[in-house]
Order: C-alpha cells, then sequence, then structure tokens
C-alpha cells in the first residue's frame, strides 16, 4: 500500500481527501500546519506528498524545498497545490515534482499520484540495477587481477 501525507490547514479539505484517497486505496495520514511537516515525514515515511501552498503557518514551497534538500527525504515526490494565483517560476524554484490547481478531482489527483509513484519505482529499479552491476563488474574484475608477489 502507498502512503500519501496530506498537508492543508483547512480542515474539511484534509479530511475529504483522506476520504477520497483511502477510498482509492492509499494509506493516508494528514498534518494541518507546516511546523509539524518534518516530523510527520520522519514518522509516517510517505511515498508522496500532497503540500498546499499557502498555510497558516508555513509557505508549501519553503517547506518543498527544505525536504528536497534533506538527502533522506529528497526522492519523495511532492505534489504542490493551491487556489491562488503563483509565478511558475515559485513552484520551480520549490522543487515540487508537480502541480495541481484547487478544486482538483480526486481522480487527477490520483492519477497524477500513481504517476509519480510509477516514476519513483522505476528509478529505484533502476538505481538497483545499476549497483548490481558495479558489483558484479568489481567482483569480476578481481577474480581476473593478476596477483604480483
Amino acid at each position: 500500500m502507498h502512503k500519501v501525507l496530506v498537508v492543508d490547514d483547512d480542515h474539511d479539505l484534509l479530511e475529504m481527501v483522506e476520504m477520497a484517497l483511502t477510498k482509492q486505496g492509499f494509506v493516508v495520514s494528514t498534518v494541518s500546519n507546516g511546523k509539524s511537516f518534518f516530523n510527520k515525514v520522519d514518522t509516517f515515511k510517505p511515498h508522496v506528498i500532497l503540500l498546499d501552498i499557502f498555510l497558516g503557518d508555513a509557505d508549501g514551497r519553503t517547506l518543498c524545498h527544505e525536504l528536497k534538500l534533506t538527502p533522506a527525504y529528497q526522492d519523495i515526490p511532492v505534489i504542490l497545490y493551491t487556489a491562488g494565483h503563483v509565478p511558475g517560476s515559485s513552484i520551480v524554484g520549490s522543487l515540487a515534482n508537480a502541480f495541481v490547481n484547487k478544486p482538483f478531482e480526486i481522480k487527477q489527483l490520483s492519477e497524477k499520484i500513481k504517476s509519480l509513484l510509477v516514476n519513483v519505482n522505476t528509478s529505484h529499479f533502476l538505481m538497483k540495477l545499476t549497483q548490481a552491476f558495479k558489483k558484479l563488474k568489481e567482483s569480476v574484475g578481481r577474480k581476473h587481477t593478476p596477483v604480483i608477489p
């Protein structure tokens, strides 16, 4: 089961998105402020984060940027969203993987989440495959390296 963390200061929206994504088969956890964001990421270990830009106590773009600069969390896909107008450059600067406008359709959101999960799974598979080839190459290289007394 894939885990999604939803971050928004609108409690009604949190409840609605949590119910809808749970029906789609995701395990969902929520947080309603920026102050608790990193603690929740650390304890819940989400596969994807859905993050509102305009939180009461923080800017989601800043939280996303900080997350992406943290090696332990940098591979977690982040979808930023807002009902307000934001410059595209601020989305790019946040290092978010995707952006959706509010209001959004749950089906659209679910498809975007699944798409990001496929990309992450493919990247992890390729990384493991590359590591396995390196080990194999090192192993073969050691067996054929002449030993000089």
